[in-house]
C-alpha cells in the first residue's frame, strides 16, 4: 500500500511540473510575439542611424542582393537626393581578436574604399576608445588607426580586420 502511495505522490508532482512548465512554455511565447514587431523595428532604426551617420547627404537607400560574402549580413545601396549613388553601407558582422562578435555598418565610396565604420554593437572590453561619441570608429583614414599605444590593440584588430575584409570583397570599386 505504501508504494501506490509513493507512486501517485511522484504522479502528483509530475503532473504540476508539467503544468507549470506548460504555462511558462505559453508566457514565453506570448512575450516573443508582443515584442518581436518592437525589436525589429529598433534594429532597423539602429542601422538607418548608422548609415545616416556615414553618409550625411544620404536621401535614401534599398538592400542590394547582389553583394555577399563571409560576415556580410546585407549591403545598402545609398543616394542623394538627385539619385546619384553616394557609396554603399555594409551591415557586417566579424570578430576581434579577444573572440567578441562586432556587428557594424561600413560605408564604403564608389571607388571600393571604407570611408566609414560605424559599431552597432560589441562586446569588446577595450572597444569604446576607438569610437567616437556616436559610436564611429575614428580611424578608418589612418593607416594604423586612431589609437594603437594604449595596449588594447586586440580589440583595433576587429575594426581593421573589418575594414580589410571590406575592402577586399568590392575590390577596389563598387
Amino acid at each position: 500500500m505504501k508504494q501506490n502511495d509513493t507512486l501517485r505522490a511522484v504522479w502528483r508532482v509530475t503532473w504540476r511540473l508539467l503544468a507549470i512548465c506548460l504555462v511558462v512554455t505559453a508566457l514565453t511565447a506570448l512575450v516573443f510575439e508582443i515584442t518581436k514587431g518592437p525589436i525589429e523595428q529598433g534594429e532597423r532604426t539602429r542601422k538607418e542611424n548608422a548609415i545616416r551617420l556615414i553618409f550625411s547627404e544620404l536621401d535614401s537607400f534599398t538592400e542590394d542582393k547582389s553583394f555577399s560574402g563571409e560576415g556580410v549580413n546585407a549591403v545598402y545601396e545609398v543616394k542623394d537626393a538627385d539619385g546619384k549613388l553616394l557609396g554603399l553601407c555594409v551591415d557586417y558582422t566579424g570578430n576581434s581578436d579577444y573572440g567578441g562578435e562586432m556587428n557594424m555598418m561600413v560605408g564604403v565610396s564608389p571607388a571600393g574604399k571604407v570611408i566609414g565604420l560605424q559599431v552597432i554593437s560589441h562586446s569588446e572590453t577595450f572597444m569604446d576608445r576607438y569610437l567616437d561619441g556616436d559610436g564611429c570608429y575614428t580611424g578608418v583614414e589612418l593607416p594604423r588607426g586612431s589609437d594603437v599605444s594604449a595596449g588594447a590593440t586586440l580589440s583595433y584588430n576587429g575594426l581593421r580586420n573589418a575594414i580589410e575584409a571590406i575592402e577586399k570583397l568590392f575590390g577596389g570599386a563598387v
